[in-house]
């Protein structure tokens, strides 16, 4: 167990933050989404309109659902990422994962969301 070792160590648990980090900010992006549609909505009923319309998405929605899609790709890549390196099958860097998720957990989750909002868990759908 050289500095390598160590070093890849750190280096996992750096990864991780940035991975609870990524899928905080994800939410957040996802919740500017719902209340521009939700603003969206509400003008058109404003208007008179009693029936569910399709609304033209503004340029400013459209560019953030298609940030939100690159944060979730990059989000899915990162967790395969770490999921190889578990799979590794080396107990140091199983607990440097499972102790960084849970650290970026702790430092990143933002109040009023449900947990279930926050966790990607690999091979699970929504």
């Amino acid at each position: 167990m050289g500095w390598s070792y160590w070093g890849s160590c750190v280096g996992l648990f750096l990864f991780c933050l940035l991975h609870e980090f990524l899928t905080t900010y994800r939410s957040k992006v996802k919740q500017a989404i719902s209340s521009q549609t939700s603003k969206q909505t509400g003008a058109a009923n404003q208007q008179g309109s009693n029936t569910e319309q399709l609304l033209p998405r503004s340029q400013a929605s459209s560019s953030l659902q298609l940030w939100h899609s690159a944060l979730y790709a990059i989000n899915i890549a990162f967790s395969y990422l770490l999921m190889l390196a578990v799979m590794t099958y080396n107990v140091g860097y199983f607990f440097v994962v499972v102790l960084g998720l849970a650290t970026g957990h702790l430092l990143f989750q933002l109040p009023g969301l449900v947990s279930s909002e926050l966790s990607d868990v690999c091979c699970v759908q929504r």
